[in-house]
């Protein structure tokens, strides 16, 4: 059951929610190079936030910071591909959440469209005269 509320990225939640879908969370280390955890224990926790099991985490002996900006990509079995941006914190030492604030699609048919905006519509006005 997805707990998302708006309607333009319930879809993204309900795949983010989905067992069967690979998920990454990408970041830079404290090197400063670019890491990879995959990560199937994400899952969404709201419209704007996606709750991390930190299992993976550990068991890379990666260690994320509070705070820390990161990106979450999520590839489904029909190729659907998102891309969600936002803010990495720390619950306990097994629970994370991340705070997002840009989420895209990757895949086709608007690869790099913004997904957690409403679609703009056109509205027709009165005529005046």
């Amino acid at each position: 059951m997805s707990l998302c509320i708006h309607h333009w990225n319930e879809n993204v939640c309900q795949r983010f929610d989905r067992m069967m879908a690979g998920k990454m969370i990408a970041f830079i280390d404290e090197n400063g190079y670019l890491a990879a955890i995959p990560n199937l224990g994400v899952v969404s926790a709201a419209s704007n936030a996606l709750l991390v099991n930190r299992a993976e985490e550990r068991k890379r002996e990666q260690e994320l910071k509070d705070g820390q900006r990161t990106a979450v990509l999520l590839v489904t079995l029909e190729s659907q591909v998102h891309q969600a941006k936002g803010t990495y914190h720390l619950i306990d030492k097994n629970t994370a959440y991340i705070q997002l604030y840009r989420v895209y699609s990757c895949s086709l048919p608007r690869p790099g469209e913004r997904v957690d905006i409403p679609p703009l519509r056109r509205v027709e006005l009165p005529d005046l005269e």
